[in-house]
């Protein structure tokens, strides 16, 4: 079975498409990891020839540049593009260190690494001050300084990185504005950052821009200062490093007025530059200065040797500093203002659309919001009233039973008040039919119809007594529960005072003496605790 299987033709065509797919996977895996490696070997390399050729070392970045964006490597590509321009600055092609950098920055939100943000606005900072743009340098610094120290207050490495914000500061207040003090005070930032870090090529450069910043404040000795710790521990520092060190060096002694001291280090400055072919920028300076100083010992060939070989490297740098450059670099400036103001515009535009939404929004809860109260609003009112509704059915209830209650009481009353009118009556007749004198075979009958008026005369208050009962019963419950000590005849005597009987009439339909129904109202006040000052009637007239 398993022979037939591998053998018929789509099997055998899906395991080679299957072969085929999982080896151009597999091969473009090692592909990307074959140039990850070749690209990190030539960025090293790289590295290694900045102090030997800098034009290698460019050619070598921009070939690591090429894998780097087939690999969509973005921080390699951000960490190439920044040598690039480092590079290309310091042999004089801005054009071409300005086209990467205003390119980078036009993405600058979309940097996701805070230390090449810093670094790029360092970079556009130096282009826009070899251009003279020193307005464009303090506003680009100005613009995204807070922005950046906020950020970097809360990176794990906060302190490396507010060490470059205020050496950026310091530099473009010391170069652009000219406020020494303000510069003084960044630089003084930024040199105890550097303490912390305890980084010792970092102490050297802030105190060898500090030593530049108090030789231009006149502040020689401080200056002075600086400079010794620093050329007594020239041993140590880098050939790059004493480029710069001797440069401030030369300025200060031309400061002093030592022209000789102030021309042995400019000279071992522009040597090492010679070697290096780096700085053409700070090159041409140090030959203007040389060029001044030996002109000032009229030795006219020198300074006009410096002179000369001055020019010739400012023309060299590609007509960097010339007007038509300079009107082009304005341009791609300018342009690049216009497409940061249209993404300013179209930030706005999405901010005003949120803005509209938030509106829509908060309007459509405030909607809902309203429509849930007056929902509510409406349903507290109808069970309102519903309550109230219940209530006038609970109150024409009690007053149906009140009003019947009280027409059973009033045929109570009346039918007792006709009992009693009856009951005397009837005495009457046998108080008449007592005194007649009957014959003899008469009396036997009168009798008979005497005694028949006191068995119905009972009979009839005994139905008045079951009706009476029956119809307070709900009264003498709630006698019963207030006051259990009252018996059946204070019972009786409670509601017949309800009903406005009189203490005689109750006596006549009790069957008892009058002195034996006020003997009972008495027991019954001391029984229901009433005072003397209160009315037994209305207070009884008052219970239910």
């Amino acid at each position: 079975m398993y022979h037939t299987f591998y053998t018929t033709l789509p099997s055998r065509l899906f395991i080679i498409l299957f072969v085929f797919i999982f080896s151009s996977n597999l091969t473009a895996q090692i592909n990307d990891t074959s140039k990850q490696a070749q690209v990190t070997k030539m960025f090293e390399e790289a590295m290694f020839m900045q102090n030997i050729n800098i034009d290698s070392t460019i050619t070598l970045l921009q070939n690591c540049l090429i894998i780097y964006e087939e690999l969509e490597d973005n921080k390699g590509i951000d960490e190439t593009k920044i040598k690039l321009v480092t590079y290309y600055v310091s042999i004089g092609q801005y054009h071409h260190a300005y086209n990467i950098a205003i390119e980078m920055y036009n993405r600058f939100e979309q940097i996701n690494n805070t230390a090449f943000q810093i670094e790029l606005l360092r970079k556009l900072t130096v282009l826009y001050l070899i251009f003279e743009q020193n307005e464009k340098a303090n506003e680009l610094v100005v613009e995204n300084f807070d922005n950046l120290h906020q950020i970097s207050l809360q990176s794990n490495d906060s302190i490396r990185l507010q060490y470059k914000l205020y050496s950026l500061l310091a530099y473009v207040e010391f170069k652009a504005n000219k406020d020494y003090l303000k510069a003084e005070d960044a630089f003084l930032k930024s040199f105890h950052l550097s303490m912390q870090l305890a980084d010792k090529r970092t102490i050297k450069f802030v105190k060898l821009r500090l030593a530049d910043l108090y030789v231009n404040m006149y502040r020689i000795n401080d200056a002075g200062k600086l400079l010794s710790s620093l050329m007594e521990d020239s041993v140590s520092i880098q050939k790059p490093f004493h480029a710069q060190l001797f440069n401030v060096m030369g300025k200060y002694y031309n400061k002093k007025e030592e022209l000789d001291s102030s021309i042995i280090y400019f000279e071992k400055s522009l040597t090492i530059l010679n070697a290096t072919q780096k700085h053409k920028n700070t090159k041409v300076n140090i030959l203007t200065s040389l060029s001044q100083q030996y002109f000032i010992k009229e030795n006219y060939l020198k300074a006009y040797n410096y002179l000369k070989e001055a020019k010739q490297i400012n023309e060299s740098i590609f007509g960097s500093k010339s007007m038509q450059n300079r009107e082009i670099f304005e341009m791609k400036n300018k342009y690049a203002s216009e497409l940061k103001m249209q993404k300013l515009s179209i930030l706005e535009k999405e901010q005003r659309i949120l803005q509209l939404r938030s509106i829509v929004y908060t309007g459509s809860l405030f909607v809902i919001i309203v429509l849930i109260l007056l929902y509510l609003k409406r349903k507290v009112k109808i069970e309102k009233l519903k309550r109230q509704v219940i209530q006038e059915k609970q109150q024409i209830e009690m007053d149906k039973k009140e009003e019947i209650l009280e027409v059973r009481n009033k045929e109570l009353l009346s039918s007792a008040m006709q009992l009693l009118e009856r009951d005397n009556q009837l005495d009457e007749i046998k108080n008449t039919l007592n005194t007649l004198d009957f014959k003899d075979e008469n009396k036997a009958t009168i009798s008979k119809v005497i005694q028949s008026f006191k068995i119905n005369r009972s009979q009839k208050w005994n139905e008045f007594d079951v009706h009476f009962t029956a119809v307070n019963h709900s009264f003498f419950l709630l006698l019963k529960e207030m006051y259990p000590s009252l018996t059946k005849t204070e019972l009786k005597i409670c509601a017949f005072i309800k009903l406005g009987f009189s203490s005689k009439e109750m006596a006549q339909i009790m069957g008892l003496g009058v002195d034996g129904i006020n003997t009972s109202r008495y027991r019954i006040r001391k029984k229901m605790n009433i005072n003397k000052g209160c009315n037994l009637i209305d207070y009884i007239q008052n219970i239910g």
